[in-house]
């Protein structure tokens, strides 16, 4: 994705810290979205990307907060991202959930990082 790579020239120009505040912010509303929380694991492929490339520094996202806030929303609108067939949603049985199972793999094969999308989110507690 080229945003994130545009905000860090962004920046990297003008020393703005902001940007990073109000990207976060987005990307927790996106989180947040029933309809669009499987589209954050696109950004967080792209911020794991870029992070092992050494681009990217962790002052600019908690990516274990976000990480948290991701697995929690993705198990607690699962039924609704099954059932979903918008985006690409409409090339698979299990709407956007397929998508988002494709996603979690792909995330563990490149980085390591396995997604806890077994659960049950009644006992959790939302950060």
């Amino acid at each position: 994705m080229e945003v994130l790579s545009s905000l860090k020239d962004y920046y990297d120009a003008t020393g703005d810290f902001t940007i990073w505040k109000e990207f976060n912010n987005a990307i927790v509303k996106l989180v947040e979205d029933e309809n669009l929380v499987w589209f954050s694991l696109y950004y967080l492929n792209d911020i794991l990307r870029l992070r092992n490339r050494d681009v990217w520094t962790h002052e600019y996202i908690d990516i274990a907060d976000l990480l948290k806030k991701i697995e929690f929303n993705l198990l607690l609108f699962k039924n609704n991202l099954s059932k979903n067939k918008s985006w690409v949603g409409r090339e698979y049985e299990k709407g956007l959930w397929e998508d988002v199972l494709r996603l979690k793999k792909n995330i563990f094969d490149s980085y390591g990082i396995d997604l806890n999308l077994i659960g049950n989110t009644d006992s959790w507690q939302k950060s």
